[in-house]
């Protein structure tokens, strides 16, 4: 799977070959947005939970004050030093907004630390339509805030920060770090959006055929809504779009911190900005 930096960033990425074991997977795993109720849809994603998990020096459960009361945040530390050795990583993880948890995305912040030798600080965000925006964002700006208040304590170089997270997270990571550089806030050493939810879907037919299914997800300046398509239920809400704050890919081109995408296989993304 291609790597792409802010002098690489394809138009669009098509599809690709699939890894047996992913596609293998995909044809009995859970599908996000399905025609089921949220707390359905959140318990099958346990799916992504392994029995066995990858070995890691040891894991540190944190619970800060956030902005919107506690704020758990589950820290990883490699068994060995590696090259990213002093530096740290704060995950957001995917799922829309809706769904997603420490322990759904525990394998792979055990295996960035490890083979990275970075620390990982795993964010557990509160999550829509209980709480909508812009909690999400403002959490995971506390986060990084707090954690460059704190590196020298936690053994870390505040040069070598980074933020980073899929899909959903994805979003976060590029919207926070437009807001630190707008509000000068600290720097980030790196962003890392894997397959970023960059731009509304509502531009492109694979959006806008969502709108007219049982669920239609909006990002507006208010809510994360999730609104059932029955007989005599609206929308009350204009989507306000082409705002860098819920689509970054609007953002002008100037410096937020160095950084790379991701696309996973079958992702179209179209990409109006560089990064970096």
């Amino acid at each position: 799977m291609p790597i792409y930096d802010a002098k690489s960033i394809p138009a669009e990425v098509t599809s690709s070959t699939k890894d047996p074991e992913v596609a293998a997977f995909l044809k009995t795993g859970p599908v996000l947005g399905a025609h089921k109720p949220i707390h359905v849809q959140r318990v099958e994603h346990n799916a992504f939970i392994d029995r066995i998990k990858p070995p890691i020096g040891r894991i540190e459960h944190l619970v800060l004050d956030g902005p919107h009361g506690s704020l758990p945040v589950r820290v990883y530390y490699p068994s060995k030093p590696g090259p990213a050795e002093g530096g740290a990583l704060i995950y957001v993880h995917g799922g829309g907004f809706i769904v997603g948890t420490l322990d759904q995305f525990d394998t792979a912040m055990r295996l960035f630390s490890e083979i990275s030798g970075a620390q990982v600080y795993s964010v557990d965000y509160k999550l829509a339509p209980e709480y909508q925006w812009p909690t999400q964002i403002e959490e995971t700006e506390f986060v990084v805030r707090w954690l460059f208040e704190h590196a020298s304590k936690r053994g870390l170089d505040p040069n070598r920060i980074g933020l980073g997270g899929d899909s959903a997270g994805g979003n976060i990571t590029c919207t926070v770090s437009l807001k630190l550089r707008d509000e000068n806030g600290p720097k980030l050493a790196l962003q890392m959006p894997i397959y970023p939810e960059a731009e509304m879907p509502f531009f492109h037919s694979r959006g806008r055929r969502k709108r007219v299914r049982r669920l239609c997800r909006y990002s507006g300046r208010s809510a994360f809504c999730v609104v059932p398509r029955a007989a005599g239920r609206r929308l009350l809400a204009t989507v306000h779009h082409a705002h860098e704050r819920e689509e970054p890919c609007w953002a002008s081109e100037s410096d937020s911190g160095d950084g790379w995408i991701r696309y996973a296989s079958r992702c179209r993304t179209q990409v109006r900005s560089e990064i970096g």
